[in-house]
């Protein structure tokens, strides 16, 4: 029998920049914990960080929930990056054209 695992995000504050680590899948599933993040912290001057270090799966929903975050938050292409992520992740941003809104980084080495 499958056990059902569902997608896990934590977040973090450090200075000026929200963390938000996402887990092994960015899903339809994390739409209203993704979302508790950034419109709690609407009225300060952060820069969100979402960390796809463990992520292997991103669907068209997590998509759609960062175009809203970004569009939510009206903020500029550097005030959100996704960072550490693979390279399956990397063509799926530059195929949808998120590398052109969103500030892009691949895996590191060492996490």
């Amino acid at each position: 029998m499958n056990e059902y695992n569902p997608p896990k995000l934590s977040t973090s504050v450090s200075g000026d920049n929200v963390i938000i680590k996402i887990g092994k899948e960015f899903t339809f599933q994390l739409v209203h914990l993704f979302r508790e993040v950034y419109t709690d912290k609407q009225e300060n001057n952060y820069t969100y960080i979402i960390d796809l270090y463990e992520t292997e799966y991103i669907d068209s929903a997590a998509l759609g929930i960062l175009l809203n975050m970004k569009k939510y938050l009206n903020c500029s292409k550097n005030k959100i990056k996704l960072i550490n992520c693979n390279n399956y992740i990397i063509k799926l941003f530059s195929l949808s054209k998120f590398d052109e809104a969103f500030m892009v980084q691949p895996k590191k080495a060492v996490h």
